[in-house]
């Protein structure tokens, strides 16, 4: 048993070094990604006690390897192959991308014939889809149009192979993955729209950094809402979705399960949007913008309007007793000791 379990090790670590080799050779710098998305799912497998899956796993990943076709379509047919390598200097052929990805959806074929035979290396492969051709791809285009502030090639599909690489992870009964990876899509969707997305789009301000002492509390309110983030993972066993907003749960989680009232959050109610609200300051101090401080001031008004008049009733419904306690022991928002 210990020798056929090595033997697919042995296997594992030669298709990832055959896969980072061809990635490498092949397109060069742009394909990093991919190469650090092999690396990481074959330390997921080889750690996986995999049991045979097939009714359970072979119908999606099916799915997603046609969900896969449709999305490189839209890359090939928008110009992906043109955008991408550019921003690393570099350039990309149209034949060239065709056959590289050509070459990777005959291997995620192996890998369903993989799974229909019940075979442990076939998880490899899916694992690597989920991670890097699923939420790694979907994340990447939908960052780069958000950082634009406008359409990235592959965009549109985006979202899909997003939701069909979470969805291979939970029919992998891999949860504690799909909740942190539900945790960066939060991260980027909710308070990275407050904090860049709207500011970029929407905001009249000149980007260039005026005072760097503004740094100081952009990395302080990123701490602290990284720090929120955790205990609401480790302890609450969900992410910080607001309960309004469940419609989107497949994608940013649900809200956690239990109330979290441990760490920072024994000092104040919400110190998740303290973050978000410092951060968002200290870039009007970064870069001298009195729009941005109009700005992040009407954001002061517009959290205060939610947590009293939305989420601090929604939680006395939901969580009783409970709640209502913490929130005679804790302040709402700024903490007056500390204890």
């Amino acid at each position: 048993m210990k020798k056929a379990i090595t033997n697919y090790r042995l296997i594992g670590i030669a298709l990832v070094t055959a896969g980072i080799a061809f990635n490498t050779f092949f397109l060069g710098l742009p394909t990093a990604g991919l190469s650090i998305g092999l690396i990481a799912a074959y330390f997921i497998w080889q750690k996986g006690h995999w049991q045979p899956a097939r009714q359970r796993l072979l119908w999606p990943y099916v799915l997603s390897i046609g969900l896969f076709v449709v999305h490189f379509g839209e890359e090939y047919f928008t110009g992906f192959y043109a955008a991408f390598p550019n921003l690393f200097g570099q350039s990309w052929s149209a034949q060239r991308f065709l056959i590289f990805n050509a070459i990777w959806l005959v291997i995620f074929g192996a890998g369903a014939a993989g799974v229909w035979y019940e075979q442990s290396i076939a998880y490899l492969i899916v694992v690597f889809f989920a991670l890097a051709g699923g939420i790694g791809n979907g994340s990447t285009h939908i960052a780069l149009s958000v950082w634009f502030g406008r359409y990235f090639p592959g965009t549109v599909t985006a979202p899909l192979m997003f939701a069909s690489g979470l969805f291979l992870f939970h029919r992998l009964e891999m949860h504690v993955i799909v909740l942190w990876v539900r945790a960066a899509a939060f991260t980027m969707l909710v308070p990275g729209a407050v904090a860049w997305w709207i500011p970029q789009n929407f905001v009249h301000v000149d980007w260039t950094i005026r005072h760097s002492v503004g740094w100081i509390p952009v990395v302080f309110g990123g701490l602290l809402y990284f720090c929120c983030l955790t205990q609401f993972l480790l302890r609450g066993e969900g992410t910080p979705n607001m309960f309004f907003a469940r419609h989107l749960g497949f994608l940013i989680g649900r809200e956690p399960s239990r109330l979290v009232q441990q760490s920072i959050y024994r000092y104040s109610r919400n110190p998740m949007y303290i973050g978000v609200l410092t951060s968002v300051f200290g870039e009007a101090l970064l870069f001298g913008s009195w729009n941005l401080l109009i700005y992040a001031s009407i954001l002061c008004v517009w959290f205060h309007l939610v947590v009293v008049f939305v989420e601090e009733p929604h939680l006395r419904r939901t969580r009783g007793e409970t709640y209502i306690q913490y929130c005679h022991q804790t302040p709402r928002w700024l903490p007056t000791r500390l204890h």
